[in-house]
């Protein structure tokens, strides 16, 4: 008489391999790709549940910081993408910061003092190489009036409006294009940043995301 649960992270490099040789083991799983539940269901594998990333609203600054990074990265440059982007932002003129091996009290911080938050969406552990889902969207949304900007990765429309409740790219041209717009035109950029906050807040914070997943489990 008791459930079971797994969470699934990273479907686009593991589903092959694991997640759906294990699914079946578990009353339900959840996926952060969208794209993946049809992936599911073609293996006979209903109990499919679109989680997503999420982080906690709490732990972040109450209130707005003053934004003293123009664009912040916070990850390892662990990859050639992410060292190419950085980069050419940097020798196009964009004062972009990378910060990695900081405390989530410090992370919390930085992302909450910048006015552009990058996140790179390519994973490099599988072959071929393919973008994901990541964390840090959430991350960077979770923080008052900091934009995401991300590499556009498909199903990120089922978590924020692009345009609307952050913007993508697809290219380093591209990418370097919208931050000199964005960091041009201050009103605009800071109504996309809270619209992308309000809808953290309404779906993405952990407490939203635990309750909606509890919720979608307790209906199997």
């Amino acid at each position: 008489n008791i459930k079971t649960f797994n969470w699934f992270c990273d479907d686009t490099w593991r589903f092959d391999n694991f997640s759906s040789k294990v699914c079946n083991l578990f009353t339900a799983c959840s996926t952060p790709e969208p794209d993946y539940v049809q992936r599911y269901r073609d293996i006979g594998y209903d109990n499919i549940i679109v989680g997503g990333w999420h982080t906690n609203h709490k732990y972040y600054p109450t209130g707005s910081l003053e934004k003293k990074h123009d664009v912040a990265f916070i990850g390892q440059m662990n990859n050639p993408d992410r060292i190419k982007y950085i980069e050419y932002l940097r020798e196009n003129g964009i004062n972009v910061l990378n910060f990695h091996g900081l405390s989530h009290d410090e992370m919390t911080r930085v992302l909450a003092q910048s006015k552009i938050g990058l996140n790179f969406s390519k994973n490099y552990n599988g072959r071929p190489v393919k973008t994901q889902m990541k964390l840090r969207p959430f991350e960077v949304t979770a923080a008052k009036d900091t934009l995401l900007l991300t590499e556009y990765h498909s199903g990120i429309e089922y978590f924020f409006d692009i345009d609307k409740e952050i913007i993508t790219f697809k290219s380093p041209k591209e990418m370097l294009a919208k931050i000199k717009i964005l960091l041009d035109k201050e009103i605009a950029r800071s109504k996309i940043a809270n619209y992308g906050n309000l809808r953290f807040q309404k779906e993405h914070s952990s407490h939203k995301r635990m309750e909606s997943i509890i919720g979608e489990i307790n209906k199997i």
